[in-house]
């Protein structure tokens, strides 16, 4: 919502959580670095506006929680995949240390990208985290 404020008409954004994910919890401040990185990253480069979609659900008995953009995006081949905390720095590693901290190794996330298409970052959670 600050963001969307900010960046007026260059941003808009979706978030489709469905209600039974309510009571679920996460670590605190794993979204925020995500969403900041899909507006710096991708959507404030854009000609055009730039939309980020939030959405939540349960699969195999993981909370997954996907951020994607339509932002100007980039080549993976040009990106170590066994280091993906190059890719944003300080703030996806932090990311990526909290998650395993409270959940466990091998929880984590992915990110996938195309040029001129967009990013999509795919947090994996453990589901014992509820209230």
């Amino acid at each position: 919502f600050i963001q969307k404020q900010r960046y007026g008409d260059k941003l808009t954004y979706d978030i489709h959580i469905d209600e039974s994910l309510n009571n679920y919890l996460v670590p605190r401040i794993i979204l925020q670095p995500i969403v900041e990185n899909s507006i710096y990253h991708g959507i404030k480069n854009l000609d055009g506006p730039g939309k980020i979609d939030v959405e939540a659900y349960l699969e195999n008995n993981h909370l997954i929680i996907v951020v994607k953009d339509n932002g100007v995006g980039f080549n993976p081949k040009q990106v170590d995949k066994t280091n993906v905390a190059q890719l944003s720095g300080i703030g996806i590693d932090n990311v990526i240390q909290r998650i395993k901290l409270y959940c466990g190794e091998e929880y984590g996330l992915t990110i996938e990208s195309t040029e001129h298409v967009g990013t999509t970052v795919t947090l994996v959670l453990a589901v014992n985290l509820e209230n």
